[in-house]
């Protein structure tokens, strides 16, 4: 740009005092720079000189490369998402590490959604609980969906040919999937749905609702919870009453290691004993959720009780290695 063309005049003077406006303006968030004193030719007084004015960006090369790796391997987008979004983050990095990204990042062959309007699907059902937050009891907004699955020709397909009508509590992730957490009309339990498996979703006005007690719990319960502590007790989002569920761990080596079971359930467990030879531990899970994990760890994770979680997981059990032995 020439100062000349829009009758500006620049020199030393009128240099420092643009960034020293800039500086007041942005504040020092934006505008970081450097200072010294020095002393006048009298020594009598000292003077202080501003220099190396720096842009102080908001997103550093570190944050940039955190989002750009979580957005390259996600499962919720398309791959033309994907390249799109990724393309948009790295204009934010600066030129060196721009080069850096180009050499580093290529777009992984990997598992991507094949529904292109997952995203709007998430930004909705947000949008819908956003609105029924501060709305009357007898007065609510809820979504209305179609459910799929996929089938041998690797397309969607519909689960059922009705719709869904639920009312959106929560969004959520697990094994790198969002699930939306809703009321059903009727059901005992809370619901969980895939949203990248929804299609044709639309929101739709309910009046004059009256009170349920029913609902008004499952709400209120859910409310009480930590998401980490929700996602704990419905490992895999397996919906359902979650149970205190008694673990026998045993040690290798004199080491039992515990990573496993925080991956899965966090810190939301607890010791009850430990020997030599096993830990007994606590957790809060879903019976079938439960089932599954085990057969994960069989080697080294025994249930121990309650008893009738204990035998319905042994039946489990005994199920699966029939469908093997007997052909």
């Amino acid at each position: 740009m020439s100062s000349a063309k829009y009758g500006i005049t620049a020199n030393r003077d009128t240099v420092k005092d643009t960034l020293s406006k800039i500086q007041q303006f942005y504040g020092e968030d934006i505008i970081r720079c450097e200072t010294t004193e020095r002393s006048t030719q009298d020594y009598k007084n000292t003077n202080t000189y501003t220099y190396r004015y720096y842009y102080n960006r908001s997103i550093s090369d570190e944050d940039l490369q955190i989002l750009i790796d979580n957005v390259m391997f996600s499962k919720m987008m398309t791959k033309e998402k994907v390249e799109e979004l990724t393309k948009k983050l790295k204009g934010y990095a600066s030129e060196d590490f721009q080069k850096k990204l180009n050499y580093l990042h290529m777009i992984p062959d990997k598992q991507y959604t094949l529904n292109k309007l997952t995203l709007d699907n998430i930004a909705l059902i947000h949008q819908v609980i956003y609105e029924n937050r501060n709305r009357r009891y007898d007065k609510e907004k809820r979504i209305i969906f179609n459910f799929n699955g996929y089938r041998a020709d690797k397309k969607l397909h519909k689960t059922r040919k009705e719709a869904y009508i639920v009312l959106p509590l929560r969004v959520c992730e697990a094994n790198h999937r969002y699930y939306l957490i809703c009321y059903s009309e009727g059901k005992d339990n809370l619901s969980h749905y895939r949203i990248d498996l929804m299609t044709n979703l639309k929101e739709q006005e309910f009046c004059r609702l009256e009170r349920n007690e029913k609902k008004e719990g499952l709400i209120n319960n859910l409310s009480a919870k930590t998401v980490s502590e929700y996602m704990s007790e419905h490992l895999y989002m397996f919906y359902g009453d979650s149970k205190l569920i008694e673990l026998e761990i045993q040690k290798y080596k004199g080491d039992a290691g515990m990573t496993f079971l925080f991956d899965a359930f966090g810190t939301n467990w607890n010791v009850i004993s430990e020997d030599k030879n096993k830990v007994i531990v606590s957790v809060r899970c879903t019976v079938d959720a439960m089932k599954i994990w085990v057969m994960q760890y069989i080697n080294k994770v025994k249930v121990i009780g309650p008893d009738y979680v204990k035998r319905e997981i042994e039946d489990a059990m005994i199920k699966s290695l029939e469908a093997y032995i007997h052909k």
